[in-house]
């Protein structure tokens, strides 16, 4: 993977291959660009990765609450 975009959909394949480290620093690399301020951004990279592993994996309960 080369960016991350929230409001676009992932392919599922692709993210789950990408490394933990590397999917927390794509989401951290949309927030510098978009100069989007924090308290705290590092967890909150760290619960977008978590969310989008849930997605990707087809977490029913996830999903739907997305929808």
């Amino acid at each position: 993977m080369t960016s991350y975009d929230p409001d676009k959909s992932v392919v599922a394949a692709e993210w789950l291959q990408t490394d933990e480290g590397e999917q927390i620093e794509l989401v951290s690399s949309y927030r510098r660009r978009r100069r989007i301020r924090l308290p705290n951004a590092q967890l909150h990279a760290v619960i977008h990765v978590i969310a989008e592993n849930q997605l990707a994996l087809v977490e029913e309960v996830v999903v739907k609450t997305l929808e």
